[in-house]
């Protein structure tokens, strides 16, 4: 990405980012085969590692060198921090017998592709040429 990234706009690179992972998301909730779940995550992998390389540029090149830490820092632990309420909700949930796990795998995949098209369509960041 690095030495080609500059050649896609950042908003293209983040929706096929989030799209990749959600597909890949919504097609691990149903498959049962072990070897079919290993391909998947390595599918999975390469769209998070693209999202991820691409949200760490954005940051980079938006912030200014005296802020870019903390940036990083407030990004990283609000993260967290969503992450593990989400997980222990949807952890009690499934526990509780709320919800069924396939589904709701699926369900944060379908969120993801959303989220992936609707800031695709709904960018309001600079012309393809700067940041956005």
């Amino acid at each position: 990405l690095a030495s080609r990234g500059g050649a896609y706009s950042k908003r293209l690179l983040l929706t096929v980012g989030l799209a990749g992972t959600g597909l890949a998301l919504g097609i691990f909730a149903f498959t049962p085969a072990y070897a079919g779940l290993a391909a998947l995550a390595l599918f999975a992998g390469f769209f998070v590692a693209l999202l991820l390389v691409t949200t760490e540029a954005v940051i980079q090149s938006a912030i200014g060198p005296e802020a870019r830490a903390r940036v990083f820092a407030l990004r990283d632990f609000l993260t967290r921090l969503a992450v593990l309420c989400v997980a222990g909700l949807l952890g009690l949930a499934l526990g509780k017998g709320w919800i069924a796990p396939a589904p709701t795998v699926a369900g944060a995949g379908a969120l993801l592709i959303v989220a992936g098209f609707a800031g695709y369509f709904g960018w309001k960041g600079e012309a393809e040429g700067g940041a956005g």
